[in-house]
């Protein structure tokens, strides 16, 4: 049984606490502003939530900034300056990444003449998430409907317990092949749930803000 509560919501954030097999933590699903004052107030709103929440906290979505120019594929080079304010954020707040699989440059566009390819979708966790999730993993898949990538988050430290899995996936779908796209996700989860293992499909769209659409694989 998977019980959620919804702490906070606006078109960019949703924040939820979540409660599975008597563990409990909070998540965030966060699809950033694509103006950088506006990402800016939101790392430092992260960065209070850092400070009040003495507890397991998991980050995901599309963080539409970078920490570094090797995130980058293509393009001209950015300044150093445009990487500070989400850097402040990981300097300060005790986020990790998670560890990863498939190709973590998860968005691609054109800009210009010039095609870019970037890793603005992320997975993370402050030190006590990874502390009771050790063996947490995030999985970049192939591009479906999106410009973004879908990504499976891997949570169950428990890796003898097959059954105990509990898989989550991120999906930021901004334009065609949706219905493509999330019949191959349910597809994951019948597999997922032929293997005896707990699933959550988590569809967030981006089109008019951030959707959370939760799907279990025994529904």
């Amino acid at each position: 049984m998977i019980k959620i509560d919804i702490v906070y919501s606006n078109a960019n954030l949703i924040d939820i606490f979540i409660e599975y097999e008597g563990k409990g933590f909070f998540a965030s699903f966060v699809h950033s502003d694509c103006d950088r004052k506006q990402r800016k107030l939101q790392w430092g709103h992260f960065l209070n939530l850092a400070s009040a929440r003495d507890s397991l906290w998991f980050v995901t979505g599309n963080f539409n900034d970078l920490l570094y120019e090797e995130k980058k594929l293509g393009g001209p080079a950015r300044p150093d300056s445009s990487f500070v304010d989400l850097r402040i954020f990981f300097s300060k707040g005790d986020p990790f990444d998670l560890r990863d699989s498939g190709d973590p440059l998860s968005w691609r566009g054109q800009l210009g003449d010039y095609l870019v390819k970037c890793r603005l979708d992320k997975a993370v966790a402050n030190s006590l998430w990874a502390e009771t999730y050790p063996t947490a993993r995030c999985q970049y898949l192939d591009y479906e409907g999106s410009d973004h990538k879908p990504k499976f988050s891997f949570f169950e430290p428990d890796s003898k317990r097959r059954k105990g899995m509990f898989r989550y996936e991120q999906r930021l779908n901004d334009n065609g092949g949706s219905e493509r796209s999330h019949s191959k996700c349910l597809a994951k989860l019948k597999d997922c749930d032929d293997q005896g293992q707990n699933c959550c499909y988590l569809d967030m769209q981006s089109q008019s803000g951030i959707k959370l659409n939760i799907t279990t694989a025994d529904e």
